[in-house]
């Protein structure tokens, strides 16, 4: 099927603590791990961006009845988050561009797929994963940087 596709989302989230109180658990510079009753009430939720923006164009172009190309082109936004409750500590907004491309074909029952991606095009450096409210404060998990790879799916229609 021949055509140019065009996705969107976006996520706006404003969540805050209400009332929250939590016991936390603290490492002090000799390594000695005390406790400690806290309350976070009118603090942002950790972990969860504020704004969350995704954004694909992608072509799909009949070569033939049974083969057909693609090619898709998509970018993400996601703004700082909050790294623990206490909100002591945020990561920086980043913006990645992704693509795939490649060429699906059906021979009777048969499928095969193959394609090729590249992720992260503008090798940025972004905190992909956090470890929300770590005692010992590594919060941070670094994101993949520019990568490839290639594909092949066969599938079987019963």
């Amino acid at each position: 099927m021949k055509g140019l596709n065009l996705s969107l989302a976006y996520t706006f989230s404003d969540f805050v603590y209400e009332t929250y109180s939590a016991i936390t658990i603290e490492v002090d510079n000799e390594g000695n791990i005390t406790e400690e009753e806290k309350d976070f009430a009118g603090n942002i939720v950790p972990s969860v961006p504020k704004n969350n923006f995704y954004l694909a164009l992608s072509y799909a172009y009949p070569f033939h009845r049974n083969v057909s190309g693609f090619i898709k082109f998509s970018y993400m936004g996601v703004s700082g988050l909050w790294v623990d409750d206490a909100n002591s500590d945020k990561t920086s907004a980043y913006n990645l561009l992704n693509s795939v491309m490649g060429f699906d074909m059906q021979f009777g029952k048969f499928n095969i797929l193959v394609s090729g991606s590249m992720n992260n095009m503008l090798d940025v450096v972004y905190v992909g994963f956090t470890n929300t409210n770590s005692s010992d404060r590594r919060f941070y998990e670094a994101g993949g940087p520019r990568n490839y790879f290639a594909s092949l799916k066969l599938g079987y229609r019963f």
